[in-house]
């Protein structure tokens, strides 16, 4: 009995099934694995973004606008320092060229003077809490850094004639109450030894003191209020260091 003779063509056919067979297997393979490396690559930057690790386009819209506050803070601060400046030192001239100028007038800079000084001690708090702000939630590796930078330089530059340009600069308001005061302190003695009584009523001793005392505790009090700005990267550095601890508080959340 003869036996079955095979089609010779069944075979590639065979193959050609079994070869797509592969060929969508390995098509679903490499999208399964594609489909996952995605899924990971978005897990990673939902994290990233979580922690800050990168600057996202309304990340960069909230550094841009919190920037632009502290700039803003500072141009009031010039303007505010402008003004008081040219106020007192037209007001002490005007007073100076009196022929007899009342001491008392010299004591009218310190109702500028004062609330002056606690204006300006507001816009360097603003301003440590926005730079500080901007180092520990929007300042890494991968996005801007300047605000960290300029700390981390301005805390090691510690050159003699940047100390002293930071003296002035801090207690320029102090150094205008001193100038009010002296003025005051020689003009009234100069009255007292000539005769001449400045109240039309007798000068008792309380008076006289508070008349004297008052002022230089005005005076300590602006440069109290000025004294922050002396230590302006340490303010800066203990709002980072509470910064940080409110972060981890919110991510324990």
């Amino acid at each position: 009995m003869a036996a079955p003779r095979s089609n010779p063509r069944r075979f590639p056919l065979m193959y050609c099934f079994i070869a797509s067979l592969y060929f969508f297997d390995s098509i679903l393979f490499f999208s399964y694995v594609i489909a996952k490396i995605i899924q990971i690559i978005y897990n990673i930057l939902q994290i990233k973004q979580k922690w800050g690790l990168f600057m996202s386009r309304p990340v960069q819209q909230e550094y841009a606008m919190l920037r632009e506050e502290i700039m803003e803070i500072m141009r009031s601060q010039n303007s505010l320092s402008t003004f008081v400046s040219a106020t007192i030192c037209t007001f002490i001239g005007v007073v100076i060229a009196l022929d007899s100028p009342n001491p008392l007038l010299y004591l009218i800079p310190f109702t500028v003077l004062v609330p002056a000084a606690f204006k300006e001690a507001n816009y360097q708090k603003r301003v440590a809490y926005l730079a500080s702000y901007l180092i520990v939630f929007l300042e890494n590796d991968n996005s801007f850094l300047w605000e960290t930078r300029y700390h981390h330089f301005a805390k090691s530059d510690k050159a003699f004639s940047t100390r002293l340009r930071a003296i002035f600069e801090t207690l320029e308001f102090t150094l205008f109450g001193i100038l009010c005061y002296v003025l005051f302190f020689f003009r009234y003695h100069f009255l007292c030894f000539s005769g001449v009584n400045i109240f039309d009523i007798p000068l008792t001793v309380i008076k006289e003191i508070l008349l004297i005392f008052s002022p230089p505790i005005l005076i300590v009090i602006i440069t109290w209020n000025m004294f922050n700005y002396w230590n302006f990267r340490k303010v800066i550095q203990k709002n980072i260091i509470e910064w940080r601890r409110y972060r981890s508080k919110e991510y324990r959340k």
